[in-house]
């Protein structure tokens, strides 16, 4: 936020939506884990395959890093959903407009709910909605997602603090480590060409696509 990069205003609209479905994740989640233990090996395998599929879309996709935005819907154009930040590899200003908001916002219900259903990072899912649907620039799609998922957790974590399914010894220093990596990633985030960003998004897809299908399959006792 400090650079410019995220989109505060659409965060809010977004998180609107998303906040109510990652509430509803967190108990769903603890009920499934107390009622249907095999049941989320098999929500765990699927959403691995999602993520190849999603992962193949921004492998094929032109201009993911600066995205062309014909048509803004209404929706969008009455809340303004536009900004602007300093692009280095440009050595200019970029000015870009998010669209198809009313699209977008039960597919980020979606990512809510998955995501607090099994206590998964969401950024997996947000980037490529905020880049591939809304035609957010990359830079902005990861910088906004990582603000949605700030909002998203802090609401959705006490779900867990009430029920007692929360480790301090854990979270504690997790949260040390994602100050300082936050920090980190901003720098990074700034300076970077965008064709970078996107190689390391795929990368981070492609990862934990693979991982949740392996964690699935063990949970299931096939390999």
């Amino acid at each position: 936020m400090e650079k410019g990069l995220a989109n505060l205003r659409a965060a809010i609209v977004i998180t609107t939506v998303s906040i109510a479905s990652s509430i509803v994740g967190s108990v769903l989640g603890l009920w499934i884990t107390n009622e249907l233990p095999e049941g989320k090996h098999y929500i765990t395998i699927a959403l691995g395959i999602s993520l190849f599929f999603i992962f193949a879309v921004m492998v094929k996709s032109k201009r993911v890093e600066f995205p062309e935005v014909g048509k803004v819907d209404s929706t969008s154009e009455k809340l303004d959903l536009s900004g602007r930040w300093y692009e280095p590899s440009r050595d200019e200003v970029v000015e870009y407009k998010l669209t198809r908001l009313p699209y977008s916002l039960p597919a980020f219900a979606g990512v809510g709910l998955v995501a607090s259903m099994f206590g998964l990072g969401a950024g997996w899912a947000n980037v490529p909605v905020l880049n591939l649907l809304m035609g957010a620039p990359l830079r902005v799609a990861v910088s906004t997602s990582m603000l949605i998922i700030t909002l998203n957790d802090a609401a959705a974590m006490w779900v867990y603090i009430a029920r007692g399914a929360v480790l301090p010894l854990i979270v504690v220093p997790s949260v040390l480590g994602v100050t300082i990596g936050a920090r980190i990633g901003a720098m990074i985030a700034e300076r970077v060409r965008p064709r970078i960003i996107r190689l390391v998004v795929l990368g981070i897809m492609l990862f934990a696509a693979l991982l949740d299908i392996e964690k699935g399959l063990a949970g299931l006792g096939v390999i």
